[in-house]
């Protein structure tokens, strides 16, 4: 409308149509199946038209250009993020991008169910993998199979959806066969107890029958008893299925007879016995009088049959035996009663035949007749006997009882050790006789009867033949126990603990100790004993020492000697020990100081003696090195004039002596001497004289001959220079000058000698070499 100065005026009506872009709603990731039809379907609203272009992974995807992507199937490799573009006249909008997960679909299966079902077959079970899945088909319940009221092929699905809401499924067939139609007749629906067996007929042959009475196909009433039986009948197919059939019958019980005062055990001679049975209205036969009447007197000795023969309401006859059993009447008779018993008799158990009856009489209780309870007179006894049939019968029988006299004894103490003297015993009246432990005759003696308590009894015997007595107890007393060891050996003087061993009491040692030990030191073989007293009696016990001698060792006085010095205890021991361990009957004293010696003797006794040995001075001198000389040269050898006495190996007693090598001659010369000074003590020396001939030079200082170890103990080597190209010989002297070994010739730089077999001294080694000749002294170990 339009309006001025002048008035107004309404245009023609116009349509204005306003235009959206497009809007996407928020879409959600999707999540699809593999093999499965799936699409994305944004919510957009705006004008139209719209155009729209899909995008993977921000790629376009060529002719996907339509408001929804769909995915004819979806595929593994369609994972990935997707997104639109939508586009009108007013503008374009973007969907958020689309997460796209493609998963594969679960593998499926499932177990537990058979090939082949028979149709009353048992359920099955069925485990489906993966489990949480869905069991459908006939004759399933959740997870259980159930052959039963289905037939012929059956298939039954297991469905199963993963996580990803994925679903597949897996189908199985199985076979459910039909049961065979089976009957069977020829079973009654009642029986008697008693009736005849009955064979049954079946429609199928090759089953079996079970149930109660039945033998095959012979049903016994009479093996399955009272009451209502089922009789099954089964048969298998070719199929392996069982179809079963049963029946059922019923046996009427037999008759339960009941006899009022029904007595079955008679004695010959007693009264006829009539029957009262319920049900009554039957019929007795057998061993019968009147009816109902059994005669024992009649029937005789022995067991006889009654026979009670009744039909009951349902037609079944019914047949019930007694055995009635008549038996003689027992014979009976005391059979230890004596004649005559003694007043003074305590019991008697008294015996009938057939045992097990009861006595009756004076004096008489339990079947024990006691005639000390009785006056001197005759009584009868009375034995009555019932045996296990009823039957009574009994026996009588009498006896007298006669006086017997008052009896007893002196002369026997209470109390005894065994030691004690016998004691003399008298009865009153005499003429009786003594019995019990330790008594020969009238005498009691302790030490036979030994310790203990017991009874000594005195026995008479009067004129009717009755004895009579008199007991007294004694008691003889067990001696304190004591005890020594066993005899023992010693030396002469060695002490001995002696220890005794026993009772508490009062000790007393034959040397007069009180204690229970005592020590001894016995120079010759002696007895030992010891007593000891409790509050009774006393016992003892000894022991025998015997005594070996000492030997008798003197060493002598202190002693001043020259060393080394030889101590001998002398011969006639067994062992020897010195204070230096040594065990032979002598030492050699070499150091100044005290010695001890322990002998001991073929009785094992020992004994020491020592004594103290002063060292006198020994003499010393050196008669110098070994000489190496020529037979043109002299020489003198000797020591100095201080010495009391010399002793050359020439013989010579100077203290020198003159060596001429022309007169010793070529070779190698030992000489030693010995010196003796004021105590008589003596040094010896030696030295070796090499000669040689005239122009024979020593080679030992110039060639460098190396003779090692020296002192050797083993191995003794011989090293020549290393230019030394010359054979050698090497030869072994003792002191002597005696030839020891002696070698081939060498060119060795090195030559091994063995000095193990050589005994320990002085020894010369000798190394010749082209007129040229070495001398060295060696000490062996």
């Amino acid at each position: 409308t339009v309006t001025n100065s002048i008035g107004s005026t309404v245009s023609l009506p116009i349509t204005l149509t306003v235009n959206h872009p497009p809007l996407y709603s928020v879409v959600p990731s999707s999540i699809f199946c593999a093999g499965l039809n799936d699409s994305i379907s944004p919510s957009l609203s705006g004008s139209l038209p719209i155009s729209y272009q899909w995008y993977k992974n921000a790629i376009l995807i060529p002719g996907e250009t339509n408001e929804n992507l769909n995915f004819l199937p979806a595929a593994l490799s369609d994972s990935g993020n997707y997104y639109c573009i939508a586009q009108n006249m007013c503008g374009a909008d973007t969907t958020n991008i689309i997460k796209v997960s493609v998963f594969s679909l679960p593998n499926v299966t499932f177990s537990g169910l058979q090939n082949v079902y028979c149709e009353n077959a048992i359920s099955d079970t069925l485990i489906g993998i993966p489990s949480g899945g869905i069991f459908t088909g006939n004759g399933i319940t959740d997870s259980i199979f159930t052959p039963d009221g289905f037939s012929n092929e059956q298939i039954i699905t297991y469905a199963y959806t993963d996580i990803n809401g994925c679903p597949n499924s897996f189908n199985d067939t199985t076979f459910i066969n039909s049961l065979p139609y089976v009957s069977f007749t020829g079973i009654n629906p009642n029986y008697c107890f008693n009736a005849p067996n009955d064979t049954l007929s079946v429609n199928i042959l090759g089953g079996v029958f079970s149930g109660a009475g039945l033998t095959d196909s012979i049903f016994s009433p009479s093996v399955a008893g009272a009451g209502n039986h089922f009789v099954y009948y089964a048969y298998t197919d070719l199929n392996g299925c069982v179809n079963t059939v049963s029946q059922t019958t019923f046996i009427y019980s037999p008759t339960i007879f009941t006899y009022f005062a029904l007595d079955t055990t008679f004695c010959d001679g007693d009264a006829d016995y009539t029957f009262s049975p319920y049900p009554s209205g039957g019929v007795f036969s057998g061993t019968i009088i009147a009816d109902s009447t059994f005669p024992p007197q009649i029937a005789g000795l022995g067991n006889h049959n009654v026979f009670y023969t009744y039909s009951d309401t349902y037609g079944c006859l019914n047949i019930d035996t007694i055995t009635m059993s008549v038996h003689a009447i027992p014979v009976v008779q005391i059979t230890n009663l004596n004649t005559f018993y003694c007043q003074n008799e305590t019991s008697v158990t008294l015996t009938g035949n057939p045992s097990g009856g009861t006595f009756t009489g004076n004096g008489i209780f339990n079947n024990i007749l006691n005639p000390s309870l009785l006056a001197i007179d005759t009584f009868d006894v009375y034995y009555d006997y019932t045996d296990v049939y009823g039957c009574y019968s009994s026996d009588t029988a009498s006896y007298s009882t006669l006086a017997v006299e008052d009896v007893y004894f002196t002369g026997l103490s209470n109390f005894y050790c065994p030691y004690d003297n016998s004691d003399t015993l008298t009865g009153n009246p005499s003429g009786g006789t003594f019995s019990g432990q330790g008594i020969s005759g009238d005498i009691f003696s302790p030490a036979i009867a030994g310790s203990g308590s017991f009874y000594v009894s005195y026995f008479y015997n009067n004129l009717n033949g009755c004895i009579s007595s008199d007991s007294s107890n004694v008691t003889v007393a067990t001696l304190p126990n004591v005890q020594l060891p066993q005899d023992t050996t010693t030396c002469s003087g060695d002490s001995v603990i002696i220890n005794s061993t026993g009772d508490i009491g009062i000790y007393l040692w034959s040397n007069l100790d009180t204690t229970l030990s005592i020590v001894v030191a016995p120079i010759v073989t002696t007895n030992y004993s010891v007593t000891v007293f409790d509050a009774t009696c006393h016992n003892s016990d000894t022991i025998t020492i015997n005594v070996n001698p000492k030997p008798d060792i003197n060493l002598g006085q202190d002693t001043s000697a020259c060393l080394p010095f030889n101590l001998d205890a002398g011969s006639g021991y067994t062992s020897y020990l010195w204070s230096d361990g040594t065990t032979n009957s002598s030492i050699t004293v070499n150091s100044e100081g005290g010695y001890m010696l322990t002998v001991t003797n073929s009785f094992s006794c020992s004994i020491t003696d020592s004594v103290y040995v002063n060292a006198n001075p020994v003499p010393t001198f050196n008669l110098g090195s070994d000489i190496n000389m020529q037979t043109t040269q002299t020489i003198i050898v000797g020591a100095s004039s201080s010495f009391s006495s010399y002793l050359w190996n020439t013989g010579s007693i100077q203290n020198f002596i003159v060596i001429s090598g022309d007169t010793v001659g070529f070779g190698v010369h030992n000489y030693w001497l010995t010196v003796f000074n004021d105590y008589g003590c003596t040094y010896t020396d030696t030295i070796v004289v090499n000669v040689t001939s005239v122009g024979i030079s020593d080679i030992s200082k110039t060639e460098n001959i190396l003779i090692y170890p020296n002192p050797v103990q083993d191995n003794l080597f011989v090293k020549l220079p290393e230019n030394f190209s010359e054979p050698v010989i090497v030869t072994i002297y003792n002191e002597k000058g005696k030839e020891m070994f002696k070698s081939d010739k060498h060119i060795a730089n090195e030559i091994k000698i063995d000095f193990m077999q050589y005994a320990k001294g002085i020894y010369f080694v000798a190394i010749e070499s082209n007129n040229k000749k070495e001398i060295n002294k060696i000490i062996k170990n």
